[in-house]
C-alpha cells in the first residue's frame, strides 16, 4: 500500500476495483475465487462495496 500512497500523493490515482482485479484474472485464463484465512473456498459476493476515493 506504500507504493499506491505514494503514486496517489504524486497526483496520479489509479483505482484497480475488484472488477478489473477479476476481469485480469480471467483474461489471464483462471477463474477468479475467494478464500478465507484457512485457504478454504468462499462463495463470490454478488456485490461488492466499493471504498469511493474522491481526489
Amino acid at each position: 500500500m506504500i507504493e499506491e500512497n505514494v503514486v496517489s500523493a504524486a497526483g496520479a490515482p489509479h483505482r484497480f476495483t475488484y472488477r478489473s482485479i477479476q476481469d485480469a484474472i480471467r483474461e489471464a485464463g483462471f477463474e477468479p475465487q475467494l478464500r478465507n484465512q484457512l485457504y478454504q473456498w468462499r462463495q463470490i459476493p454478488e456485490t461488492i462495496l466499493e471504498q469511493v476515493v474522491d481526489y
